[in-house]
């Protein structure tokens, strides 16, 4: 099921975008700001995420979820200061609210905008510490959104 691109629209859809949204919204603003993700706003996705994943409004891959979620984890124990774990918590709950390959995609999106948004901060501020979370959100937006697209631009 491809949550935005034609599909009808359920109340319960409607109303876990909403929510989303607004988590995000909060999560993106506080990991620019302070390079923080709140454990309430993450916990309270997965929550979110847990119940799309229970109506059935999602239908996450279970192998790439637990690569992906693992791999998280793993960098993370190797080497805790080049990710924090405000990220590996919100990547947990990213997960959940995947579409088959949406993690894929959302982890690939995030690299790829992260690379390219470190490097402009790199140049232009000469920053070397990036905020995280708001890439992941936005590769799993734009995995939930266009996840079909992806999908044959890949070939999957």
């Amino acid at each position: 099921m491809d949550i935005l691109n034609g599909n009808a629209l359920s109340t319960v859809m409607i109303f876990w975008l909403i929510i989303t949204a607004g988590c995000s919204a909060l999560i993106v603003y506080t990991d620019i700001a302070f390079y923080w993700i709140p454990d309430k706003a993450a916990a309270f996705f997965a929550i979110c995420n847990g119940l799309a994943l229970t109506c059935g409004l999602v239908h996450p891959d279970a192998m790439i979820t637990i690569l992906i979620a693992g791999g998280f984890c793993i960098i993370y124990a190797v080497k805790p200061d080049s990710v924090g774990s405000g990220d590996v918590k919100l990547v947990l709950a990213l997960c959940l609210g995947c579409n088959d390959y949406g993690a894929y995609f959302m982890i690939l999106i995030a690299f790829l905008t992260a690379l390219a948004g470190g490097l402009v901060l790199r140049m232009v501020k000469g920053k070397t510490i990036l905020p995280f979370g708001p890439y992941l959100l936005a590769g799993w937006w734009l995995a939930l959104g266009f996840e079909k697209e992806l999908e044959v631009w890949f070939a999957l």
